[in-house]
């Protein structure tokens, strides 16, 4: 679904990286299938796992387009969703990373929710301290940021699309193109839920490293982290999840 996704954009002129990360089921013989029939394919085996950091960043280093465009294995794009990122980026040019709104789907791919992010650059740096507002499988941006920042840090096992962003914020903006771009897919077996503490415990570091960065830190922002902090504390993973 994943692949078909991209493959079934209204936009046709794109590479398309596909990077297996040394799976043991029959993910590359799929990849490959693809590849056959679809030249814009470029299939990549890792011979060993190298976790979701440095896979992108080989991904990266592979790229040639202006624009990247990031995608994950179990979410769905909108078939308009590179044509409209791209027509959003090429008329406000002073914007270099643009985010989507996403649909939540559950397991079998039905709709359980709708995110809408803020559409500005300042409205997002604005929920920093409370979310992540910078959802990583609905960004396009230009190739010069990539450049500029370098790639995602492999030291962050979770998180590392946070940690990215709030670096490539310190010296790009951001913006919204204010239509919904991705099905994004949540599961009890999503590492998200599966590793929730852990991702939590990462989050309020990179909260941290954001005051570090110059990041703007409000009344409300340390309301809320203490709040979430006595939560992460006290209240089990699955009873947070279900709330």
């Amino acid at each position: 679904e994943a692949i078909e996704s991209i493959l079934n954009q209204t936009f046709k002129d794109f590479e398309f990286i596909i990077i297996d990360d040394g799976s043991t089921d029959k993910t590359w013989e799929i990849i490959q299938s693809y590849a056959k029939k679809d030249k814009r394919i470029i299939p990549i085996k890792n011979e060993k796992n190298l976790n979701i950091a440095l896979s992108r960043n080989k991904g990266l280093d592979i790229a040639r387009g202006e624009f990247i465009v990031t995608m994950d294995a179990d979410d769905i794009s909108e078939p308009t969703r590179i044509e409209n990122q791209l027509k959003y980026l090429e008329i406000n040019e002073n914007v270099d990373i643009c985010i989507g709104n996403i649909n939540i789907i559950d397991s079998n791919g039905k709709i359980q929710y709708t995110r809408i992010y803020p559409l500005t650059d300042a409205d997002l740096r604005k929920k920093i301290f409370r979310y992540n507002p910078f959802p990583n499988p609905t960004i396009i941006c230009r190739r010069h940021v990539y450049k500029k920042i370098g790639g995602y840090d492999p030291s962050y096992i979770l998180n590392e699309d946070f940690d990215f962003w709030l670096r490539a914020g310190t010296k790009f903006k951001f913006g919204n193109c204010g239509k919904i771009v991705l099905n994004y897919r949540v599961s009890e077996n999503s590492i998200s839920h599966k590793k929730l503490r852990l991702t939590e415990k990462i989050t309020f570091k990179l909260r941290l490293k954001a005051l570090k960065l110059g990041y703007k830190f409000t009344a409300g922002d340390l309301f809320f982290n203490l709040f979430h902090f006595i939560s992460y504390l006290l209240l089990p993973s699955k009873l947070k999840i279900k709330l």
